[in-house]
């Protein structure tokens, strides 16, 4: 094993000011290490090690190792310890992709994008983006595909059928959060449940019993429906009071107004809420409005914890607090599945941004 003191000219590489995860600068770190230090079968740091080493907490080394340990780059084994595993290489090579998108997207599918763009330029692979207005068929705008050169499509779109037919085309499919997990292509999202599990513990390690789920987002929606059902289990399991608190009208799509209609609803509930936690970031947003409106402050008089972690949860005040997306994960999973050609799926972990709109209960 190299010496541990390697990991010292390491610690300067880390920007705690980044957009990029901690855990995410720190996998890469620990890849790069591993690449051109250990031989395969050799035993690696201890997580202790390496978070003293770079200066970072042991739960965000440890999350950099699970992803490292889900790519197949390590092995961790009880008692004896983790252990470097050679680089697959048989993935297969792309020059050239397509990624296609609604015209009008979530600003965290945007940011996405700008994930993957970098990703592949960082790797040699050409990128052929194509929108198409969310009101039309995505099928009328295939004509667009370079068929000579784009290998591989990306779905930001989670639409089974068009995966369907870009498949019997001869492409190589991935679909981001898919609405429906059919066979046709394969999948990348984040974890639901995990999701869920981070929001209630980060909720209740500040003393939070009685929690609100605001459904800020069609129940019909298979991640949302995920969400709803992880609520109920964990907290039933945790021996929480929490309550699901749906959209009045469930045919609306709009969540800035969905998180002031269902905050509204919450807030009758008795006993009343000393947290929710909005299954968006802009649902978080509205329930946020509704408060001001209504002089409740936040997170004095109640604690607000969305989802997606979206930059511009951090313009507001207080800024948002939010389970997000590990985007460059998931831009790096993306790459990889279109590349290996297998059938494997993969649910990648939420983080944690930690800002300020979630506090302690008022006694």
């Amino acid at each position: 094993m190299p010496d541990i003191e390697i990991l010292d000219s390491y610690r300067s590489m880390i920007d705690k000011d980044a957009q990029t995860p901690l855990h995410g600068q720190v996998k890469s770190l620990l890849s790069q290490l591993m690449d051109t230090t250990f031989a395969a079968g050799e035993l690696f740091f201890k997580e202790m090690e390496v978070a003293e080493r770079l200066g970072v907490s042991r739960p965000t080394v440890r999350q950099a190792m699970r992803s490292l340990e889900m790519e197949g780059r390590i092995k961790r084994s009880k008692g004896y310890g983790t252990i470097v595993l050679k680089r697959a290489s048989a993935e297969g090579s792309l020059k050239s992709i397509a990624v296609i998108l609604h015209t009008y997207q979530s600003e965290s599918v945007n940011t996405l994008l700008d994930e993957i763009d970098s990703t592949c330029a960082s790797s040699g692979v050409e990128i052929h983006v194509i929108r198409y207005p969310e009101l039309e068929k995505a099928a009328a705008y295939l004509p667009l595909l370079r068929q000579q050169s784009d290998e591989g499509v990306i779905l930001l779109t989670p639409d089974d059928s068009l995966a369907r037919r870009l498949i019997r085309m001869g492409y190589r499919v991935v679909i981001r959060e898919p609405d429906v997990r059919g066979e046709s292509a394969r999948w990348v999202e984040t974890d639901n449940d995990a999701v869920v599990r981070l929001g209630l513990q980060h909720l209740t390690d500040l003393g939070h019993k009685a929690i609100a789920l605001l459904v800020t987002e069609p129940e019909w929606r298979r991640t949302v429906a995920d969400k709803i059902q992880a609520f109920r289990g964990i907290c039933s399991t945790l021996g929480i009071d929490g309550h699901v608190v749906p959209n009045p009208d469930p045919k609306a799509t709009e969540s800035f107004a969905a998180g002031r209609a269902t905050m509204a609803k919450a807030w009758k509930l008795a006993p009343k809420p000393s947290a929710v936690f909005a299954v968006s970031d802009f649902g978080a947003l509205g329930a946020m409005s509704w408060c001001a409106q209504h002089n409740i402050a936040v997170p004095r008089d109640l604690s607000v914890l969305g989802f997606e972690g979206i930059r511009s949860g951090a313009r507001v005040f207080p800024p948002l607090t939010s389970i997000g997306h590990d985007i460059p994960g998931i831009a790096d999973a993306l790459i990889r599945s279109l590349k290996a050609g297998d059938a494997t799926n993969v649910s990648v972990n939420p983080i944690l941004v930690l800002r300020s709109s979630t506090d302690k209960p008022r006694s």
